[in-house]
């Protein structure tokens, strides 16, 4: 009987410590949420663009549209834009309409954004306008990655 009864406890002790290295060693699955990243820190979940109020992309359409299709030469073609980006984004910044975090993300791309375009109205020189010009177009590129 005892030899039986030493045998039952060293089964036990085996079930048990098997039992709890098996617990401990599983992991229980969640939930994965895919986050893509720029170097502004916007984020998109579950791989999505984040969407626009209307009224808003419409105006951003506007000045994308104006940006990616200069190709200006003169200072006074550059001003002439700056002057129109400038009008858009007072238009923009004014008209905002979102909430939540797609306009937290939304704005993590538009400071960049107004800042390059406010560097851009105080350009004298044509080289400092063309490298602003440039810069504001790949922002916009950024902007198609993670907003519709």
């Amino acid at each position: 009987m005892t030899l039986l009864k030493y045998t039952f406890s060293f089964l036990l002790i085996i079930a048990f410590t098997s039992c709890e290295n098996n617990t401990s060693n599983e992991e229980t699955p969640t939930e994965q949420t895919e986050v893509i990243t720029n170097p502004h820190g916007i984020v998109l979940l579950d791989n999505e663009k984040w969407q626009v109020a209307p009224d808003m992309m419409s105006i951003i359409q506007v000045f994308a549209t104006d940006v990616l299709e200069f190709n200006g030469t003169t200072e006074e073609e550059y001003k002439a834009l700056s002057e129109r980006l400038t009008e858009s984004l007072n238009e923009l910044t004014s008209n905002c309409t979102m909430k939540g975090q797609a306009h937290d993300e939304l704005h993590k791309w538009l400071l960049p954004f107004l800042d390059t375009s406010r560097s851009f109205a105080k350009d004298t020189e044509l080289s400092q306008m063309e490298s602003s010009v440039k810069t504001l177009k790949e922002e916009i590129v950024v902007f198609s990655e993670f907003f519709e």
